[in-house]
């Protein structure tokens, strides 16, 4: 996606939407990696969202943080990433 096209539709109000970033942690021993992670935010109510295609995307991140700490290689999977609350 070039970084000037809109994303998806917003689906509480149907707004157009473009990529944005949020911090996330990962808990490796007793040490916390933080990275960034990409949502989709709404330009007219502001609503984040993630869907699968982000999804993947950030699982990557995820592992990647996890292996740059010494951490388990199997630690994160796309499915094991959450939501971001409405």
């Amino acid at each position: 996606m070039n970084a000037h096209e809109q994303g998806p539709a917003c689906p509480a109000c149907g707004g157009g939407s473009s990529r944005a970033v949020r911090t996330q942690g990962v808990h490796v021993d007793a040490e916390t990696i933080y990275y960034l992670t990409y949502v989709w935010a709404c330009a007219v109510c502001g609503k984040q969202w993630m869907d699968p295609s982000l999804d993947r995307i950030n699982a990557w991140a995820a592992h990647a943080a996890c292996l740059s700490a010494g951490g388990d290689e199997g630690a994160i999977f796309p499915g094991s990433m959450g939501r971001l609350a409405p």
